[in-house]
């Protein structure tokens, strides 16, 4: 029998991300929300602090420590959580050469010990796999897009379609796996918005109507997670 969950407790909600996650869990108002603040160097801090709760979201991207992502998954099975859910921060987990980078050293770990903790029925889980953010990458200069000085570097000739998300898509997906009957524990979930090429940016940039190029990305999980994929309109 699936447990009800009410309880929700999420670590690195002061991020870009984990601040649009925060904003989504306490919009779905069914949920007691609670941040995670606390010493997370020390396994009982982190366990005493996560007791009592439901549902663990780590959605701290922990590149200069990867040790962290394995104390979270650790205390919350140490808790009896029922649910942890993984925020992926990059392509799917199972792409060796993406995850071989540095910066996902530590989420590759944990997606493999979850993996092993679900399987020995430790522990429900859901790693959720996001591309990269649309709305914070046009906002920070990312991918050579400058939006404030309307100006763009290419990638190649520009053509090359790049798969995208927003910040608040992601948000609302977690909201929604929180609780969703079919837990799909021990999956990975797979959100995109749009393809978009850098030339369609470009144009965007510049104010011109939309052109041809945006592509809907086959093989997502967005309808299940109650995410829309993007129109031409909402891009622009």
């Amino acid at each position: 029998m699936v447990e009800r969950i009410k309880s929700v407790i999420l670590a690195g909600s002061t991020g870009a991300l984990g601040s649009s996650i925060l904003h989504a869990l306490i919009g779905q108002d069914r949920f007691n929300v609670t941040v995670l603040v606390v010493d997370f160097d020390s396994i009982t801090s982190l366990t005493e602090s996560v007791k009592r709760q439901n549902a663990l979201v780590d959605a701290i991207a922990s590149p200069n420590d990867p040790t962290l992502p394995i104390r979270l998954i650790d205390a919350a099975v140490v808790a009896s959580i029922y649910r942890i859910i993984l925020v992926e921060f990059s392509l799917d987990p199972e792409n060796t050469n993406a995850r071989a980078l540095p910066l996902f050293v530590g989420k590759s770990h944990a997606y493999e010990y979850i993996q092993k903790l679900g399987k020995e029925n430790k522990i429900t889980w859901t790693a959720v796999s996001n591309y990269a953010f649309l709305d914070y990458s046009l906002r920070i200069g990312f991918a050579n897009i400058d939006f404030l000085n309307k100006k763009i570097k290419y990638l190649n000739d520009g053509t090359m379609e790049i798969p995208w998300t927003l910040l608040s898509s992601i948000g609302i997906a977690i909201a929604n796996k929180v609780d969703m009957e079919k837990a799909i524990g021990e999956a990975m979930t797979d959100l995109k918005a749009r393809n978009v090429n850098f030339k369609v940016i470009g144009d965007i940039i510049r104010y011109l109507i939309s052109t041809s190029g945006y592509v809907t990305v086959p093989g997502n999980d967005n309808e299940l997670l109650g995410v829309k994929v993007l129109t031409d309109g909402e891009v622009k």
